[in-house]
Parts: C-alpha cells; structure tokens; sequence
C-alpha cells in the first residue's frame, strides 16, 4: 500500500517537474523598453524607441520600428498591453501590419543566438500631429531585409516573419501625440 502510494506521490512531482517553460520563455521575444518624445541634437522633435530582442534560436535576419497609422484600429482595439498573452500580442500586430500604413521606420541586420539579450535604440522623425494620433502604433519587430539603393540613399526594406512559423514574438504600443503638438 505504501509503494503505490509513494509511487503516486513520485509520478505526481515528476509531471510537474516536466512542464513545458511558458511562451516568452521558448520563443525569441522582443520588448519595448521606452518610447518618448525627445529633441535631438539639433532641437528637432524626434521619437526615441528603445527596445530588446532577447533570442531564443539563432536568428539572422532584420529589426525594425515601425511608427504605423490605422485607420481601422484606435489605441484599445488591440491586444498590446505588457501583460496580455504575447501569442495574442503577435497575431495582433499581424492584423495591424494588415490594416496599417507605415508614417516612419528605422531598421538593422542583426543575428542573435540563444540566451542573447540584445538591445537596440532608435531615433524616427514621425510626421504626426495630435489631431491625426488615434490611430498610430509603434511596432517591434524581426523580418527578413532586403537592402534597397536608391539616389538619395540605402534603404533596408524590411518584410515582418510570421510569429508563429518562425516563432519570434514582435510588440507593439498605441503611440500617443498631444492635441495641437506637432512633434
């Protein structure tokens, strides 16, 4: 009787010691530290985004930052809080790279390996006022580059990668602008 029971109790514990880590913790996730409005050097009104990639495979490809305007999403249309479930999170912002233009963006090559925490910061110039920010969202996200030359200069054309199929978990924010404030 004790055997069983003690057979029980370990089977029990050892299920639980098994469990499968959450998500974020399998899938390479990127997170936006800070996004604010900022001068530069020139006392021009810039957007600062500062994010993380924390890699969970090795991965080659782009990042980018995408200040995005939606006529069809406002700011609580989606799910983008830091608390929602983060595979919701990326097929949300699917629906918005889907329902969205881009107003401005800043990309790079990055390739990143297991357990790496990588760090990026980027300055945009958005034109945006706060009578058109309802629907403006900056997003985070990983893609496959494609480097563009043109007379003015070089361009990193960036197509996002499909959260699920590359299991990369991209973020985004509803971006706020103050009524009358032109950045």
């Amino acid at each position: 009787m004790r055997l069983g029971a003690l057979t029980g109790v370990i089977a029990f514990v050892a299920v639980g010691c098994f469990d499968e880590p959450p998500l974020e913790d399998r899938w390479t996730r990127l997170d936006l530290r800070d996004v604010s409005w900022v001068s530069d050097d020139e006392g021009v009104r810039a957007l600062r985004v500062r994010g993380e990639v924390t890699y969970r495979a090795i991965l080659t490809g782009s990042v980018g930052v995408e200040v995005r305007r939606s006529e069809v999403f406002g700011p609580d249309a989606l799910h983008l809080d830091a608390d929602d479930d983060r595979l919701t999170m990326a097929r949300d912002v699917a629906r918005l790279f889907e329902e969205s233009m881009p107003v401005s963006g800043e990309a790079r090559l990055v390739t990143g390996w297991d357990h790496l925490v990588q760090g990026f910061e980027f300055t945009l110039y958005p034109a945006v006022s706060g009578a058109d920010s309802t629907g403006l969202f900056v997003v985070f996200y990983l893609g496959d580059g494609e480097r563009m030359e043109t007379e003015e200069a070089d361009t990193l054309i960036v197509t996002p990668w499909d959260a699920e199929e590359r299991q990369v978990l991209p973020c985004a924010v509803p971006l706020a602008v103050a009524e009358g404030e032109v950045p």
